[in-house]
């Protein structure tokens, strides 16, 4: 009876310990997988923003920097510095390292056509 006992002590003080030690882990803001790629296409939900920084469109994921693009484009014009998209679904489209954003499921304006 006194081994059922203490296997159930000991146990339960083995989980206490893992999530003890767990919580003081630094972990990632979410599961994040998306390609790096030159040419895709994306749907991604979530919390996701594209903002056009300096030199670069860069996708967050709340705060986190996911990935780096070389321009952004939304219905057809050229994000200015600054400037964010924000929608759930978010399609994106990249050709040649520039990302096309479209917040419907339809094929966003790519070049002067």
């Amino acid at each position: 009876m006194h081994f059922v006992r203490d296997v159930l002590v000991f146990v339960g003080l083995a989980v206490l310990t893992t999530a003890v030690i767990s919580s003081l882990l630094p972990l990632r803001e979410g599961v994040v997988t998306l390609p790096a790629c030159s040419s895709c296409e994306l749907k991604l939900r979530g919390g996701y923003v594209i903002v056009q920084e300096n030199d670069s469109a860069v996708l967050y994921l709340g705060t986190k920097a996911v990935v780096k693009f070389g321009w952004a484009y939304y219905r057809g014009e050229p994000l200015e510095v600054g400037q964010k998209i924000v929608c759930d679904p978010m399609y994106i489209y990249v050709v040649g390292g520039i990302v096309y954003v479209s917040c419907d499921d339809e094929m966003p304006k790519i070049g002067k056509w």
